[in-house]
């Protein structure tokens, strides 16, 4: 079970390659550096933040992912959709600037 734990990429990999997780709801937040962790609630704090990688999931189906990384957005992208997912769409920024996309 998740809390909210800080773990590198490698720690979060290995518990999550060894077990079976039913995720409901979860947000999980990738920073470069530790001391520049901080909770983000919206898009206009992501931008400004150090968090590479924003990702959460919510009643089991809706997925929000950001990144800063256009080229790994474009990557997931892809891979949701060769994985069959349906509704599988890029946010806008404006819809995120505005709030029609919310990440809380």
């Amino acid at each position: 079970m998740f809390t909210e734990d800080l773990l590198n990429g490698n720690e979060l990999y290995n518990i999550a390659k060894d077990n079976r997780y039913y995720m409901i709801f979860v947000t999980l937040m990738a920073f470069n550096k530790r001391e520049n962790i901080q909770r983000i609630s919206n898009y206009k704090e992501f931008i400004e933040s150090d968090c590479k990688i924003f990702l959460t999931v919510y009643d089991c189906s809706g997925v929000i992912f950001l990144s800063k990384d256009v080229q790994l957005i474009s990557m997931m992208y892809s891979y949701a959709q060769s994985k069959g997912y349906k509704d599988v769409n890029y946010i806008s920024e404006k819809e995120l600037i505005e709030g029609i996309c919310r990440l809380s």
